[in-house]
């Protein structure tokens, strides 16, 4: 049995090695080329039906040593990882459509993925149309983001609405998760009432391709996230005014107690507030 232990460790590291040299990619191009999350998902679902046979004992390598039948333990994790290779298979070809805790947490590990114009499992036409006053967008999960705060405070002033500000990063796995937290029925519709905006902190902005121009935006991002924050976790949450300046609410994290919500109507009765009390 220890010999089944190493070789299902040495699988599983192989299968840890190939995510961290996704990041190590995306790092280098900021975007994924090699290991993007096609590739990385279709290596781990290899590599669990491998385990999976394995553990079946269909196949022995040469130090094994030929047992009488397969125990109800080992017959149980072969089981196991036969399931999750159903749920990588699954999620390989409709990735939007995970569900449960388990799936969203393969999605979340998984390279993040910048293709199909982010629509996510919204359809495409219910996507916000982009706006071209706010220079360089990005779509998550149906919606829309501006990359650049500077053209995005332009806007917001001149329609006299708040911006909310995700501080985020390509490779942060609570960033994907409050993504799709975010595009909750009743938090897209509290987010309709700002000007969204996206900032990542880790790497250059994957979507825009100037190099000098991703680096400004990354410098500019990072120590704005200081100013405003004073944090620097991925993924970070400020509600400011339309300045760009003035924080009504933060929200630091994952969202483990459905606080999401109501840190976006704080911010947005604080904004009520300071506009009236700005009226003559």
């Amino acid at each position: 049995w220890m010999n089944a232990v190493k070789v299902v460790m040495g699988l599983i590291e192989v299968g840890a090695a190939v995510k961290f040299l996704s990041i190590a990619d995306i790092t280098i191009n900021r975007q994924p080329i090699l290991f993007d999350y096609a590739t990385v998902m279709l290596v781990w679902l290899v590599l669990s039906i491998t385990i999976a046979l394995y553990l079946f004992e269909t196949f022995r390598f040469a130090h094994d040593t030929p047992s009488n039948g397969i125990s109800v333990g080992r017959g149980l994790f072969a089981m196991t990882f036969l399931g999750l290779a159903s749920m990588l298979g699954f999620l390989l070809l409709q990735p939007d459509r995970a569900q449960g805790w388990v799936m969203d947490s393969i999605v979340s590990f998984a390279p993040p993925r910048f293709d199909e114009h982010g629509a996510g499992a919204v359809a495409v036409e219910h996507v916000p149309p982009a706006n071209e006053e706010l220079g360089p967008t990005t779509v998550h999960q149906g919606l829309r983001f501006a990359l650049d705060l500077e053209k995005a405070v332009v806007v917001a002033r001149r329609e006299g609405k708040p911006l909310f500000l995700d501080f985020t990063g390509v490779n942060c796995v609570n960033c994907r998760r409050m993504e799709k937290k975010m595009a909750e029925p009743a938090n897209r519709e509290r987010l309709g009432r700002f000007v969204t905006v996206q900032l990542y902190v880790d790497v250059m902005t994957p979507e825009i391709r100037d190099n000098a121009e991703a680096d400004r935006l990354l410098q500019m991002n990072r120590k704005l996230q200081d100013e405003l924050l004073n944090d620097a976790s991925m993924p970070g949450y400020a509600i400011v005014m339309p300045d760009g300046k003035t924080v009504l609410a933060s929200f630091i994290g994952f969202d483990q107690r459905n606080e999401f919500t109501g840190f976006l109507d704080a911010g947005w009765e604080r904004f009520q507030a300071q506009r009236v009390a700005a009226k003559p």
